[in-house]
């Protein structure tokens, strides 16, 4: 656990001190959500998941896994989501798991314009890997 004691600190040492503890904060987040997603605990893992991804919002890798933490729960709705907020953070990283959740969701939702788009950057992927 990380404590701050801001008696008799600069601003600089205190700004250097809150981005310590905000990293410490982001990494138990981060450990506890992927331990309990591990384990198969999902509806577990997703209130540290969503309290990381409300707290770092522009980080797409965490919007992916809470976005898997919602799609193995079978909260449908709240993986698309979260999928489209990590997409809209980083629209060309390769996540082809991701995408491939995207397009299940797509076709469960009756979207085959959604389902199209992610199978050919799947299909594109997949093709420049060999």
């Amino acid at each position: 656990h990380y404590a701050i004691d801001m008696a008799g600190m600069s601003i600089s040492d205190a700004e250097n001190e809150t981005d310590k503890f905000k990293k410490s904060l982001e990494s138990e987040l981060l450990k506890t959500g992927n331990k309990l997603v591990a384990e198969k605990k999902y509806s577990d893992a997703i209130p540290y998941l969503e309290e990381l991804t409300q707290r770092f919002p522009n980080n797409a890798d965490h919007w992916e896994r809470l976005g898997d933490a919602y799609f193995q729960n079978k909260d449908i709705g709240d993986a698309h989501q979260a999928y489209l907020s990590a997409f809209s953070l980083d629209p060309n990283g390769p996540r082809p798991g991701m995408w491939r959740n995207i397009v299940l969701i797509a076709k469960r939702i009756d979207h085959p314009v959604t389902a199209k788009r992610f199978n050919e950057m799947l299909e594109k992927f997949e093709g420049d890997k060999k």
